[in-house]
């Protein structure tokens, strides 16, 4: 564990920076890289002063350190170092690793089988999405895990078809394990999470941004040989997978246009890509030769895992292997927002009815006024919030308060306050204090 500990802390500073890249070659242990003397080596010119800075603040990232390494013990997550059995050690190839990943479900995903990664857009033609479900389908049956981003789309139809038999799947997350994004396909990750493995490098609860996706999709070139752009405009997410994969000197295959043409899938293709028109392609790749080799521009309909609104509530609850009670709310919605309601707002939760007592609470207090320049930074710092994280913070005054007071001033039940400041604590924010108290970080991140 307290090897662990070490890891965290360096992760806030370094994870999946070149800088860090650099320390962790050389040095190859979090004990190592907190041995260093910064001062000594910013004279001999071995790192930068911007590098010397952070070292220097990596003690004082230690209770935060302890804070996650527990919240991932009490959700059963797995912290992955570089020095763990299951590490994806893909990623130690790359200039910018990752300190830690943080992963939950069947971790043999990760290192004990071959691996292919499959991605493309999030709004799909059927025929490509089918596709892509009918490549992972076959990709597993030869115990081969599909590697996606977890998203709408192509990303789903991959999980989904990799799901079907033994080979598995990795979602590759771009934010926290636990963030509630895409409530659409919670069932979906529950299931990744019994037979394949859910992962991220991004600390738990943290949502996604402009640049977590980006880096999501680095480490989805970077953890198999081949890379499968199935449908893409040219400037697509998927061209970013595509482009870091070029870079690690992955094999590049795009969905020929003679199944369906698109055209970021064109351009790559243009650009040296293979053109794929049967999974037998991509299996021979690994050294599997099948007799039925499956055509994709023969591809049947969309199967109805896919389409969950052209589904019953029974089958629905079937495909997702819960009973109807429990999918009956996800399932409403889902046909609600088909039949032209208010789509989901993403990333949050699911949408919360709210009781017509909680309309006639009274307004939240302010809190008490603050220095400008302080709120300054304190907005500054609440850039990347959203919801109740966002109220939370934003309210917290100078000096510790008590939390009845910090509830009064924002709205919130017991509980949601106690979420929000476990989330802020997590992002270094915020921290609870003894004697039923909370107060900003001195120095928040």
């Amino acid at each position: 564990m307290e090897n662990i500990i070490s890891w965290l802390q360096l992760s806030f500073l370094f994870g999946g920076s070149v800088a860090g890249g650099k320390l962790l070659r050389k040095y190859r242990t979090a004990e190592a890289i907190l041995s260093l003397d910064p001062t000594l080596l910013t004279h001999a010119g071995e790192i930068t002063g911007a590098t010397a800075d952070k070292l220097r603040r990596a003690p004082g990232l230690r209770a935060r350190a302890q804070s996650v390494a527990a919240v991932c013990r009490n959700f059963g997550w797995q912290v992955l170092t570089p020095e763990s059995k299951f590490y994806p050690q893909e990623f130690l190839f790359i200039k910018d690793p990752p300190y830690v990943v943080y992963a939950y479900g069947d971790l043999t995903c990760l290192t004990q089988r071959q691996k292919a990664s499959v991605v493309g857009t999030r709004k799909p033609a059927d025929k490509a999405m089918v596709a892509a479900y009918d490549l992972a389908a076959v990709l597993s049956q030869n115990g081969i895990v599909t590697v996606s981003g977890g998203a709408l789309g192509i990303d789903s139809a991959a999980h989904e078809g990799a799901l079907t038999a033994a080979g598995g799947t990795v979602c590759m997350l771009g934010m926290g394990l636990g963030h509630q994004y895409l409530p659409e396909k919670a069932f979906m990750r529950r299931r990744i999470a019994k037979r394949g493995v859910l992962l991220s490098e991004i600390t738990p609860f943290e949502g996604p941004t402009l640049a977590t996706f980006p880096r999501r999709n680095r480490l989805i070139a970077a953890m198999a040989p081949t890379l499968t752009v199935i449908q893409s405009d040219e400037n697509g997410g998927s061209m970013i997978s595509a482009d870091y994969a070029r870079q690690y000197g992955r094999q590049i295959f795009a969905l020929s246009p003679e199944v369906y043409a698109s055209p970021g899938c064109e351009k790559l293709i243009a650009e040296g890509a293979a053109a794929l028109e049967s999974t037998g392609q991509l299996t021979s790749f690994y050294g599997v030769d099948r007799a039925d080799d499956w055509p994709l521009k023969n591809a049947g309909n969309v199967p109805p895992v896919l389409t969950p609104t052209r589904c019953t509530l029974s089958e629905f609850a079937r495909l997702n292997g819960v009973a109807e009670a429990e999918a009956f709310p996800l399932y409403e919605e889902l046909c609600g927002r088909d039949a032209g309601a208010k789509p989901f707002e993403t990333p949050g939760a699911l949408p919360k009815k709210r009781s017509p007592a909680a309309k006639k609470q009274p307004a939240p207090k302010p809190a008490p006024a603050q220095d400008s320049s302080a709120l300054r930074v304190k907005i500054a710092d609440a850039k990347n919030l959203s919801g109740d994280e966002r109220a939370v913070f934003l309210a917290l005054p100078d000096e510790p308060c008590y939390l009845d007071e910090l509830g009064e001033r924002t709205g919130l039940t017991a509980g949601a306050l106690s979420t929000a400041l476990t989330y802020l604590e997590l992002m270094g924010l915020a921290q609870t204090l003894p004697g039923n108290m909370a107060g900003l970080m001195k120095e928040p991140r």
